[in-house]
């Protein structure tokens, strides 16, 4: 909708266009029985909107550095050196054969890799 052809309540044209039209084989807007539809949004602001910033990748490493001290529910020792506490749902997500693993022990019980 350009801004010259918004109605009066400012929401674009109230008809789109008629159902029996669209159900109207000889108008091949049906296909397969889907109706696809492109949509183009464009914004007219003059002010500056403000999003905040994705803080996820710092979060879920905040999360791993201090697992050892908060809520991990899991705790890896690796060849019996290291130990490594963690969050199993990160696990689940980041490393799926591991978390099998994982998932056949209690709850910080340590696993042996």
């Amino acid at each position: 909708v350009k801004p010259d052809e918004i109605n009066e309540n400012g929401k674009g044209w109230p008809d789109f266009m008629r159902r029996d039209h669209i159900l109207d084989p000889s108008r091949n807007y049906l296909v397969d029985g889907t109706l696809t539809i492109e949509v183009d949004i464009q914004i007219f602001r003059d002010e500056i909107t403000w999003s905040p910033e994705n803080t996820v990748c710092k979060d879920m490493l905040k999360m791993l550095e201090t697992a050892q001290d908060t809520n991990a529910d899991v705790i890896f020792h690796i060849q019996s050196e290291t130990t490594l506490h963690a969050h199993l749902n990160i696990i689940k997500l980041r490393a799926p054969a591991l978390a099998a693993i994982a998932e056949n022990y209690d709850k910080l019980t340590p696993i042996p890799i």
